[in-house]
């Protein structure tokens, strides 16, 4: 009778620690207001969370407009409960919605255990800490704290249950029906969940759960074999996934059509050189994920244009030793493929190939990061079986890493500390829009829209100091359109300023404010910029013939 109680109590030991480790990525910023920055648009001032909208609406799709219609639904929800009471309380009713988007994702990451435990992981020991470094990696932070990411954390929730239903071994007849309706509620709350396709397409490549449980390439004596597919295995297992696929051609259409506006040409001009980019954008997420010191809002990726490119072979070279290596010690090498394919699989909406003008972002990893850290885990397991604590006796003969391998466990205890750490350094950035773009133009010097964030900021700070009549706040608004003006002159110069959609406004901007102060010559470069047609991104004609305007001013 103390077996299933031990049990049970561990289980319970382990959704503790799952929502502490969730808890730790909220803190920083559980009690701040709501972001100037896509939060009112959103939610804050959004018109359609009012209680009078009726629900079909958000089903609805519309033009310039992202469709996630649970997403607005469970803001609704929290403009119900929050937005009468909360606001007296703490002046806002923000933390609210932060609280009601730890609690999806912290549930995101308890069914993330389960799914794990459906993949051979184990509950226990592996299986576990991937889950808890999904719960608190610093990455997630921008998923928790910035209100409006809860798409993120929903779209997790779903698309985890989705995989575990999917992974299930009883019939097809009732699982595959209810992780479609899964995988439809993942896409309905962000479109990006189109990344859990490849990894439902993926399982039943590698024999469902059956097959990832066991299958070793046959490089493992000790452990059962792959079952064989027949062709009417494949015949079904292919039929299962029709209904996703029927849904994900919709996604990828209403997709289409409310981003239309926002769309720019790939990285480089072209798809091929969008997949040079990729390489360089991977390595990095990669080492953001393995070490998460610098994170930032905002990144700037120069796209790479050549084969001959150093930063191209560099990353083939990295990337490419990585994989081998993690390979090599994995414990189930196939399970390690999968970790692989499921993280580069899950990235692939974010990969460029049809651009948006944010070519990286912290929150595109949070549907691909389990798929990393299965790799991880099956290269830790791998190497601590070589130890005196490996249970196959077939490879305790290694002696080179008997002395390394008790060590493991401290190590993963102490990753997971840092990760908490940095957690808890991370998530204050998301307080106030100074705060975070200050962040990210530190960090990424050379990203447009880090600078163009920041300047915005300054700019809304300049607003509501000028009309003060006291002279020491003139003297702070007059700082403060400075530091705007600067911030956008340095958006304009960066070298990925072409992906800004708001560039002609910001160059215009900045070119009438060096008018202003009679340098003629500087103003006119600006003025050309705001001037030129966009090719593959936002062309605002109003903007254009203003500034052609302010150019047939100036002396010849």
């Amino acid at each position: 009778m103390t077996e299933p109680c031990t049990s049970a109590g561990r289980e319970w030991l382990g959704a503790l620690l799952i929502a502490a480790a969730g808890l730790l990525a909220v803190a920083g910023a559980w009690d701040a207001g709501f972001l100037t920055y896509d939060d009112p648009v959103h939610v804050s001032a959004n018109p359609k969370l009012a209680s009078d909208v009726p629900i079909g609406e958000y089903f609805t799709p519309a033009p310039d407009e992202t469709y996630l219609p649970l997403t607005l639904l469970s803001y609704r929800l929290d403009r119900r409960l929050f937005s009468g009471w909360m606001p007296r309380a703490l002046g806002s009713w923000a933390p609210g919605v932060r609280g009601m988007t730890w609690l999806y994702h912290v549930l995101a990451a308890l069914v993330l255990w389960r799914v794990l435990g459906r993949l051979g992981l184990g509950r226990r020991r592996f299986g576990l800490g991937v889950a808890l470094v999904f719960a608190v990696h610093p990455t997630a932070c921008e998923t928790v704290c910035w209100v409006s990411e809860r798409k993120n954390a929903l779209a997790g929730l779903f698309g985890f249950l989705a995989l575990w239903l999917w992974l299930a071994d009883g019939s097809r007849l009732w699982r595959v029906p209810l992780a479609t309706v899964a995988y439809a509620a993942a896409l309905l709350s962000k479109p990006s969940a189109l990344g859990l396709l490849p990894v439902l397409v993926l399982i039943e490549v590698f024999g469902g759960g059956r097959g990832l449980r066991g299958g070793q390439f046959g490089d493992r004596p000790d452990v059962r074999s792959v079952p064989e597919l027949s062709d009417r295995d494949v015949l079904i297992s292919s039929a299962s996934l029709v209904p996703a696929l029927i849904l994900s051609g919709v996604i990828v259409g209403l997709g289409l059509k409310g981003h239309e506006s926002f769309l720019v040409e790939p990285p480089g001009g072209t798809v091929f050189t969008a997949l040079l980019t990729d390489a360089w954008i991977l390595l990095r997420y990669v080492f953001n994920l393995l070490v998460p010191t610098q994170l930032s809002a905002v990144y700037g990726v120069e796209p790479i244009t050549s084969l001959a490119a150093g930063r191209l072979w560099l990353a083939i070279l990295l990337l490419g030793a990585l994989v081998a290596g993690s390979l090599y010690v994995a414990r189930s090498r196939r399970r390690a493929l999968f970790g692989w394919l499921w993280f580069v699989g899950a990235l692939g909406p974010n990969l460029n190939l049809i651009a948006i003008p944010y070519l990286m972002a912290d929150r595109y990893l949070y549907l691909a990061l389990p798929g990393f850290f299965i790799v991880a885990a099956e290269a830790v397991a791998g190497l601590w079986r070589f130890g005196p604590f490996g249970d196959r006796p077939d490879v305790r003969s290694v002696p080179e890493w008997s002395a390394f391998a008790p060590c493991l466990p401290w190590l993963v205890g102490a990753y997971l500390v840092l990760l908490g750490v940095l957690a808890l350094q991370r998530g204050p950035v998301w307080r106030d829009m100074i705060t975070l773009f200050s962040d990210a133009a530190a960090k990424e010097p050379r990203a447009a829209f880090a600078h163009y964030g920041l300047g915005l900021a300054h700019g809304a700070a300049w607003n509501q100091l000028q009309s003060d009549p006291t002279t020491a706040r003139r003297a702070l608004a007059a700082e403060e359109y400075d530091r705007w003006m600067a911030e956008w002159e340095a958006a304009v110069n960066c070298p990925d300023s072409r992906q800004l959609l708001a560039l002609q406004l910001v160059a215009l901007t900045v070119g009438r404010n060096h008018l202003a102060r009679g340098d003629m010559a500087v103003a006119k470069p600006f003025l050309e910029r705001a001037a030129e047609p966009r090719q593959g991104a936002k062309d605002d004609e109003q903007w254009r013939a203003a500034a052609r305007a302010e150019l047939a001013r100036l002396p010849p």
